[in-house]
């Protein structure tokens, strides 16, 4: 038998434990941990990573940046919205 969750580590407590206690049959079963970054695919690229590197680095130094009004932001999600 096979059981699959997906949760965020705080879920993860003795309650959590107690439910899959209950849930299994056997004596024995097997946990294997497995952590998401939703932001990995984005540095498989080595043009990608260096990429996000350049600009994370003018961020921090407060190069290059534009700045953009909620009212602006607003306004473009209106138009992407409508089409």
């Amino acid at each position: 038998m096979t059981i699959t969750f997906t949760l965020r580590k705080e879920e993860l407590d003795l309650n959590f434990l107690e439910k899959i206690k209950g849930l299994i049959s056997s004596d024995q079963l097997t946990i294997s941990v497995e952590s998401h970054d939703e932001t990995e695919y984005l540095t498989r690229s080595a043009k990608n990573y260096k990429m996000l590197k350049n600009s994370i680095r003018n961020v921090e130094k407060g190069i290059a940046l534009t700045e953009v009004s909620a009212e602006e932001i607003e306004k473009m999600i209106y138009e992407n919205n409508s089409i």
